[in-house]
């Protein structure tokens, strides 16, 4: 049983995404995002290859038995190969190349990770005019009688490239997002099943994406050309069962009885969905507490018709929602009582024709919410729970398809509309305070933007339009500024994401499930689970399997639960702009084990 208090961290947790332009009208998949025991299956696991290459310094590497290997070391050594004093292998010199066969091939049902680490590129890098690194290959037998087979994945330093990076059949050329030489320690892993491989290395490198699958890698080969070099050593090959990471997507027993947009979660473990109409439906769970099993029942609907809007659940546990992209809610607020199952106008509003359209809103430590009307271009107001009446707030800049992250001192941190300046709103005070500038845009062409949440560690992450990412630490006082940096970029091989108005999730362990897609409002959409600790994304299957969802990610949303999986309501093409046609339901849970309390998660709904 969840307490009441774990409730209430979640309802003042939540955020929300906006859209600006609606393209097509269209239906919803509901899905349960259901996470398992762990990212990888590890049992029976073989090291297939594996050198230390403790050899004594001097030791001529060709004809040597690696520590786990299929027959001896094959190859050109261009001149003499030799083991160092630091039992490394550096290939200084012209076409130096090294085979080591696995004791077994990558086969079905199994990943592959590739280990080892890099002393250096030589004296030039990161400009040696060559390349250097590891391959794999497939179908390889024997150097000697010419069946080396074929290359099928490099990792290192490209041919005339000036950084890390990947080429080859299964990977396809890639450039990086860092240069390091010395020292690095670098890991590959490769699906047979799906392709999907990624590609990490301590100075910073982190890529990802999905190649050519089924190849039945059997060997490697460390080699160097045209005046590049590599210093490598501690190098493995391990190949474990695989089951695809970021966890599994269940359909729910049953679809509600009414089309829905979005859902919040009530202060009783219960689901509120509501639908651009105003009509709304409740998902109970079963006595076990599972939502898979639960049952919708429909509710009374809103006084006013409304889709992307501002929404909280107050600490009363009553709902709150104001405004509307689209529909008659555009300058009106209301609340929803679910003990009375009955909407409640927030009248007289607060400025006569205010334009709250698709604004954000956010709950204040004293429970009232802080909320800027797109018409006011930066005023905003607060809505007093107890008097049930607006008032006047402190103005800030621009907050149009804004996105607010609620910092751990109750800060309210900001990038103003369309550009790269921030700030952030101390409640204490009722004042508006400027931030440093974002180092990156985030806002695209269009002004759109993506959502935006405060991590385990204290630290904010944002996600653009673009296809860039950033991270803010907070300041030492609540009128100091913070500081950002650079987060990992949405550039995946060649796929450039954004998360254009798009929904994300963050689960009980901290990781971010991200729904991504080509700019500006393409298709479709990818979904990736992104890792605050390592500070990167890898990709995960979309909801219904497979590698993408077939949608723009706008019409999209989700929805953390208790029990520690993500509700997800998505899109299809329709003509009825109320939704009618009725829902599949599924719901995502993360690899990461759940707990059966969320630790300040948040999340992000379109709004």
């Amino acid at each position: 049983m969840i307490e009441w208090h774990i409730y209430r961290t979640i309802m003042r947790s939540i955020s929300f995404i906006k859209k600006s332009t609606i393209k097509r009208i269209r239906t919803l998949v509901l899905l349960l995002a259901v996470p398992q025991g762990s990212l990888h299956i590890c049992e029976a696991q073989s090291t297939v290859f594996l050198d230390t290459f403790s050899n004594a310094p001097g030791t001529a590497i060709i004809g040597q038995t690696p520590n786990i290997g299929l027959g001896t070391l094959q190859g050109n050594s261009g001149g003499s190969l030799t083991i160092t004093a630091n039992h490394t292998l550096n290939t200084i010199g012209a076409a130096r190349q090294v085979y080591g066969a696995f004791t077994s091939a990558l086969g079905p049902g199994q990943q592959l990770t590739l280990y080892f680490n890099v002393l250096d590129f030589g004296n030039n890098f990161p400009n040696s005019g060559g390349y250097a690194g590891v391959s794999l290959y497939t179908n390889y037998l024997s150097f000697s009688n010419n069946a080396t087979g074929t290359e099928e994945a490099f990792i290192g330093e490209p041919d005339n490239g000036n950084q890390w990076g990947l080429d080859g059949t299964t990977t396809g050329r890639l450039g990086t997002g860092g240069n390091t030489n010395t020292p690095a320690a670098v890991t590959f892993t490769y699906a047979y099943n799906t392709g999907a491989w990624s590609f990490t290395n301590t100075g910073g490198v982190s890529l990802s994406g999905t190649g050519v699958a089924g190849q039945a890698f059997n060997a490697l080969q460390i080699h160097n050309g045209d005046g590049g070099d590599i210093e490598l050593s501690n190098i493995s090959v391990v190949i474990s069962p695989y089951s695809p990471p970021g966890g599994t997507w269940t359909t729910l027993a049953h679809s509600p009885p009414v089309g829905i947009n979005n859902c919040l979660l009530l202060s009783d473990g219960t689901v509120l969905g509501l639908n651009s109409g105003g009509q709304c439906a409740r998902l109970t769970p079963d006595i076990h507490g599972s939502y898979i099993n639960g049952t919708w029942k429909q509710l009374p609907s809103m006084i006013f018709d409304r889709l992307f809007y501002a929404s909280q659940v107050l600490t009363n546990g009553t709902v709150f929602v104001a405004g509307g992209e689209y529909g008659a809610g555009h300058e009106h607020g209301e609340t929803f009582d679910p003990l009375r199952n009955a909407w409640t106008w927030i009248y007289p509003d607060p400025i006569p024709s205010v334009g709250f359209s698709d604004c954000e809103s956010k709950m204040l430590p004293n429970g009232n919410v802080l909320v800027p009307p797109v018409s006011e271009f930066g005023g905003t107001l607060i809505y007093n729970v107890a008097s049930n009446i607006w008032q006047t707030a402190s103005a800030a800049q621009n907050q149009d398809e804004a996105c607010w992250v609620k910092l751990a001192n109750d800060n309210i941190l900001t990038i103003d509309s369309f550009g790269q300046n921030s700030e952030h709103y101390i409640p204490s005070q009722n004042q508006w305070v400027s931030d440093n500038n974002v180092p990156v845009p985030l806002y695209d062409s269009s002004g759109e933007l993506g959502p935006a949440f405060l991590l385990p560690n204290g630290k904010a992450f944002f996600t653009g339009a673009t296809t860039n990412t950033a991270i803010y630490t907070p300041g030492g006082t609540p009128t100091g500024a913070g500081s950002w940096v650079t987060g990992p970029p949405m550039v995946f091989g060649s796929l450039n994401l954004g998360a254009v108005d798009a929904p994300a999730a963050m689960m009980a362990d901290g990781n971010i499930l991200c729904a991504l897609a080509p700019s500006h409002f393409g298709s479709p959409t990818y979904f990736y689970e992104y890792n605050y600790v390592t500070n990167n994304f890898t990709l995960v299957t979309a909801p219904g399997g497979g590698g993408s969802y077939n949608s723009q990610t706008y019409p999209l949303s989700m929805l953390d639960l208790p029990d520690g999986t993500v509700l997800f309501v998505g899109g299809g093409k329709i003509r009825n702009p109320f939704l009618s046609t009725l829902p599949t339901v599924r719901l995502w849970r993360s690899a990461s084990r759940p707990s059966t309390a969320l630790p300040k998660t948040r999340m992000g709904l379109i709004n």
